[in-house]
């Protein structure tokens, strides 16, 4: 569906280019294909924290969920279905997980988890996909450490202030975490098949 209302948008563009354009014709229905699917994948995260009441939860797992794994790379959906229906999924089971851990609430398990989180980060980020090859992975795995480091921090400063954005921000580090294990495993799957 996201494919037809691109290539749609495409057309629409380029019947009022010029025809070098029409060159470009697969670049401007990938981009906007990109853009559909990451603005549902948005949409759809920001509608379910709007009817569970958990907006704040949901703006805190995309602006920690997004850049991480733009730089740490991971598992990816092989269609767009699968890669919404995987994105929502992970979002409710983040926000299960934080507030089955908030009533738990020990430092030393958000401690462990964070640490848990970080060794996939060290060890395999970035981990590339076949569609999306990674030019400068030093500057990635580096980037990868940083941002993790940095949410981290903030992870354990909310621990004291808003602990349930604490536990949010805790479990999404983990749910990216996940996705570049996953993403390692296909990969060296991938590789030994070869």
């Amino acid at each position: 569906m996201i494919s037809k209302i691109s290539e749609h948008i495409t057309s629409f563009i380029l019947k009022n280019a010029d025809k070098s354009s029409e060159d470009l014709r697969e670049i401007y229905r990938y981009g906007i294909e990109i853009f559909i699917s990451s603005f549902l994948n948005i949409f759809l995260i920001l509608l379910i924290g709007f009817f569970t009441n958990t907006l704040t939860e949901s703006i805190i797992f995309l602006l920690c969920f997004v850049p991480l794994r733009q730089v740490t790379g991971g598992w990816h959906a092989s269609t767009y279905f699968v890669c919404n229906t995987v994105f929502c999924i992970s979002y409710i089971l983040v926000l299960l997980f934080s507030f089955l851990f908030l009533k738990i609430k020990s430092i030393f398990i958000a401690g462990a988890f964070l640490i848990l989180g970080f060794l996939p980060i060290i060890l395999f980020c970035p981990v590339e996909n076949p569609n999306k090859k990674i030019r400068n992975k030093k500057k990635m795995k580096t980037l990868g450490i940083i941002l993790y480091l940095v949410y981290s921090s903030v992870c354990l400063c909310l621990y004291f202030l808003f602990d349930k954005y604490c536990f949010t921000l805790l479990f999404t580090l983990v749910c990216v975490s996940l996705a570049v294990i996953a993403g390692h495993i296909l990969l060296q799957k991938a590789s030994k098949c070869e």
